[in-house]
């Protein structure tokens, strides 16, 4: 479901740019050295398309189709950490983990169970 979702928002992006742009399928196939065929199976869903395929697209409609957040944009998000992986240096989103009720803690005392935090 996660895959057919993203596709659909990806072909929604660049329907969405060859039309604010006033182009066709087929002069997008044309400035990619396509067949107009191809084009049509990238758009109805019948091609996997890949990274670089996705690239090629941004590159001819001059548009991001895939926005990522650069480092210096994600430093702004509330939650997000830099990793302590020295070859990856990324930011993952840490999800805040809401505090349990005075009841739930008193609870747990009283059960003599420790709490374990999972970290994902």
């Amino acid at each position: 479901m996660i895959f057919v979702r993203k596709y659909v928002q990806i072909v929604k992006r660049i329907n969405f740019l060859l039309e604010q742009k006033k182009l066709k399928q087929k002069d997008l196939a044309k400035t990619l050295g396509k067949s107009e065929s191809e084009i049509s199976k990238w758009l109805g869903g019948e091609h996997n398309l890949t990274l670089r395929s996705i690239a090629k697209l941004e590159a001819a409609l001059g548009e991001e189709i895939i926005h990522i957040p650069v480092e210096n944009e994600m430093k702004n998000y509330i939650g997000w950490k830099k990793t302590s992986v020295p070859a990856l240096s990324m930011y993952v989103n840490i999800p805040s983990t809401p505090e349990p009720s005075e009841d739930f803690q008193q609870a747990e005392k009283m059960s003599g169970v420790e709490r374990q935090v999972e970290v994902a």
